[in-house]
C-alpha cells in the first residue's frame, strides 16, 4: 500500500510540474492538492534560484524574488471555494 501511495504522489508531482509552466498560476493552484503544490513550488523555486545564480547573480535573484512575491500577492487576493479551502 505504501508503495502505491508513493507512486501516486510522484505521478501527481510530475504532472503538476509539467502543468506549472503551461497555465496561469491561479488556475494551476486550483487544479492540485496542497501537498503537491508545496512540493512543486519548492522544485520550481530551486530551479529559478539556480538559474538566477548562474546567469545573473544578485540582480537576477532579486528579480525572481520580486516576481514570486507579486505572484503570491495575486494568489492571496483570490477567493477560494469551500472545496479549495479543504485541500
Amino acid at each position: 500500500m505504501e508503495t502505491i501511495m508513493k507512486k501516486s504522489l510522484a505521478l501527481s508531482i510530475d504532472l503538476a510540474c509539467d502543468e506549472f509552466f503551461k497555465i496561469e498560476r491561479r488556475q494551476w493552484l486550483r487544479n492540485w492538492p496542497g501537498q503537491t503544490i508545496l512540493t512543486v513550488n519548492q522544485i520550481t523555486w530551486v530551479m529559478a534560484m539556480e538559474d538566477a545564480i548562474e546567469n545573473g547573480g544578485g540582480p537576477a535573484i532579486a528579480a525572481v524574488l520580486a516576481q514570486r512575491v507579486e505572484e503570491l500577492l495575486d494568489v492571496v487576493d483570490t477567493v477560494l471555494t469551500q472545496r479549495q479551502k479543504s485541500t
